[in-house]
């Protein structure tokens, strides 16, 4: 895998050709996973900035809006259990 971060929030990566699925990949660098909070199955939205770079952005599906809702209401229950 060939990464660098270049400043803050950008990274250079190489595109990758896998010889055994004829698939080409990009090895996103475990930095910018944990930076991110991406995993394994997240949908992203590729933006071309029209200058040979292009901007990754987590898109935002059904899993994402149940993880937001389920964590709101788990939050106002805790705090109307404790009175808050």
């Amino acid at each position: 895998m060939s990464s660098e971060m270049s400043s803050e929030n950008k990274w250079i990566i190489t595109v990758e050709y896998d010889n055994a699925s004829g698939d080409y990949v990009l090895p996103l660098p475990p930095d910018l996973l944990a930076q991110t909070g991406w995993i394994a199955g997240d949908v992203l939205n590729w933006h071309d900035n029209q200058d040979g770079t292009w901007t990754l952005t987590k898109k935002k599906g059904l899993l994402t809006l149940l993880k937001k809702y389920y964590t709101m209401v788990v939050n106002k229950l805790s705090r109307t259990k404790h009175g808050v």
